[in-house]
C-alpha cells in the first residue's frame, strides 16, 4: 500500500506562551488560539497553535507558561511570498506540572 506524505506530518515542541490563550466558538465548536515562542540556536521561533474541541483548564494557559504541544503542521493563508505554517494541536500539556489540558489521554 502506498503511503502519503501527510501521515508523516507530525511535530512535538516545547515553548512558552507569548500571550494568554483565547477561546472562541466557531460553528458550535470550541476553538483555542495561542502563540508560543521557542528558543532555537539561531534565535527565537514563533508558532501559532490551534486547538479544536474540548480544552480543559484554560486558565492555565497564561502568558509565560511553558507548554508542550504535539500535533501536525498546516499551511496558513498569508500575503507573503514565503510559506507560513501553524501547529494544529492533537495534545497540549503544561511542563511544570505535566497537567494535560487538551487531547487524548
Amino acid at each position: 500500500m502506498e503511503r502519503g506524505i501527510n501521515q508523516y506530518n507530525s511535530i512535538t515542541i516545547v515553548g512558552n506562551l507569548i500571550s494568554d490563550a483565547v477561546a472562541r466558538t466557531v460553528d458550535g465548536d470550541t476553538f483555542v488560539a495561542a502563540t508560543i515562542s521557542n528558543n532555537y540556536y539561531r534565535g527565537i521561533i514563533f508558532f501559532d497553535v490551534d486547538c479544536w474541541g474540548e480544552v480543559g483548564d484554560l486558565h492555565l494557559l497564561t502568558k509565560g507558561t511553558e507548554i508542550a504541544i504535539s500535533g501536525h503542521l498546516a499551511e496558513q493563508d498569508n500575503n507573503h511570498k514565503h510559506n507560513y505554517y501553524k501547529i494544529v494541536a492533537s495534545s497540549l500539556w503544561t511542563t511544570a506540572g505535566t497537567t494535560k489540558i487538551y487531547g487524548r489521554t
